[in-house]
């Protein structure tokens, strides 16, 4: 199989559902669709509209990836997806910060089964829409060294080359081989405290997700 190289991702840190850790100092402040993620933007602009204190910051990725398989004498086209990754962010206040991204997925070859699917524009141009990431972060949230971020997020415990083995809040998003390390972010409650040069952390899951397989793989 040959590729063209993959948009570099952009992951945001953190332990093991209910679990607590440690880590490094502190940082300054800072893919059906998903209603209750988008519904996190419109909250944050009723209840602190009048005290905005930056302009919301858009961001993200286009990838457009075109692969082939080798078979024997031919050159197949493969079928893959394309994504484009829009995100929004703001910084409300020194002690508050949101983000939301969408993940947005369309593939080369359409999906048409039947007679009927030939009615079905969806078939015809294959593509998934979802929340990738929502979440709201609170510092300094009840006492000072506090850490509050809530939704759906991105998770990295520890650092290692390749297979991490403490990096197992997020599944793994197996849609994409080459990048056989890229993870989903999942809804979740985390907390951060900060103490000297130690952060303690503890992170609560409401619900496990299994990892992402390749269309068709199944």
């Amino acid at each position: 199989m040959i590729s063209s190289p993959s948009a570099p991702s952009s992951d945001r840190s953190s332990p093991a559902a209910g679990s607590a850790g440690c880590g490094g100092p502190r940082p300054g402040s800072r893919r059906a669709r998903s209603v209750p993620g988008l519904a996190i933007l419109p909250v944050l602009v009723v209840l602190t509209g009048p005290a905005l204190a930056q302009e919301p910051r858009f961001g993200g990725f286009l990838q457009l990836d075109q692969r082939f398989e080798l078979n024997q004498d031919s050159l197949l086209i493969a079928d893959f997806y394309n994504r484009f990754r829009p995100e929004l962010s703001m910084v409300v206040d020194p002690t508050l910060y949101f983000l939301v991204g969408l993940d947005m997925r369309f593939y080369t070859f359409p999906t048409l089964r039947s007679t009927a699917d030939l009615e079905r524009v969806e078939q015809h141009f294959p593509t998934e829409v979802t929340t990738w990431e929502a979440y709201v972060r609170m510092s300094e949230f009840i006492v000072d060294g506090l850490d509050l971020t809530i939704g759906k997020q991105r998770i990295q415990w520890g650092t290692a080359d390749g297979f991490n083995p403490t990096d197992n809040l997020n599944a793994y998003d197996f849609s994409d081989l080459v990048a056989f390390t890229a993870r989903i972010p999942t809804w979740a409650a985390r907390l951060e405290y900060y103490l000297a040069d130690l952060r303690l952390e503890a992170v609560w899951l409401p619900t496990v997700h299994p990892p992402l397989l390749p269309r068709g793989a199944a």
